[in-house]
Order: C-alpha cells, then structure tokens, then sequence
C-alpha cells in the first residue's frame, strides 16, 4: 500500500461514524530504501538474495539503500503500539496500518521471534485481525481474516 492507501481505508471503515482517523507515523510501511517504487520483477532480478530475505529470512534481510531492517521497524511500530495501548486502556481501537508492518506486529504480538516471521502467512488486503490485551497478557485472536469478502 502507498502511504496514503490506510489513510483511505480508514476513511472508508469510519465514514458515517463519529470515528476521526489520526495518522500515527511509528506505524508506517517499512522503508524499503532502493526498491521504494520498483517493479517486483526488477527487484527479484537485481537483489534476489535480500528479496528472499525480506519474505523468508526476515531477521538476515539488509535494505538496499537508506531502507529500514525488520529490528528497525518492529522498534518504532511496536514503540509506537504500546503507546497506543497505553493511552487507550480497555477501550476497543480500529488501526489500520501496511502488510509489512502488521505482520510483523502480528508476530510480535504472538510471542514469536523475527526469525519465525517467515514462516507464517502473508496477510491479504484488507482482512482483519485481532489484538486482544487482558490482564497484562497480549494474544492474537484473529490474524488476516478475509472471510467478510470471500466468496
């Protein structure tokens, strides 16, 4: 998703709803340096080995360029998450975020290392998925449910 495509998701789900989406920075995409607006084609030719990294190897994977490490990016979501958590205390929150970053969340959040992230499922667009904090104790309830458009 470009960075203005979970501005316009989240536009769409609250629409009518006395929702006001706010931009959280910390939960953006990953920087993905060099190959920031390049055909996946391109890039599988030119960094094949950081490619199958990025999806299957996620904890050796090196950015081309000035891109962003998964340890980068699980340090600035995952900062970012807790203080949403924080503030928010018992409440039900919808957050809307990239791919990337909530698989990565999703990992984080079952009690998984970095390593493991490549063994588990992409998350398709636009599925939903649940974080539930009880008693101190977070738990993935629901990860990249798609059955709301199934057919």
């Amino acid at each position: 998703m470009e960075p203005g495509e979970a501005v316009h998701t989240a536009g769409i789900v609250t629409n009518g709803r006395s929702l006001t989406p706010q931009i959280v920075d910390g939960i953006r995409e990953i920087n993905m340096g060099l190959w920031e607006g390049k055909e996946i084609s391109f890039i599988q030719h030119k960094y094949a080995t950081g490619f199958a990294q990025f999806f299957e190897a996620p904890h050796l994977y090196t950015p081309a360029g000035d891109g962003e490490t998964y340890p980068e990016l699980l340090d600035r979501s995952v900062s970012a998450m807790e203080d949403i958590l924080s503030k928010h205390q018992g409440e039900s929150l919808l957050i809307v975020t990239h791919r990337i970053t909530l698989k990565a969340l999703l990992n984080y959040y079952a009690g998984r290392s970095l390593s493991e992230l490549g063994n588990h499922p992409d998350v398709p667009p636009a599925s939903l998925s649940r974080i539930v904090r009880e008693n101190g104790k977070t738990t993935v309830e629901l990860y990249g449910d798609i059955s709301h458009y199934e057919a």
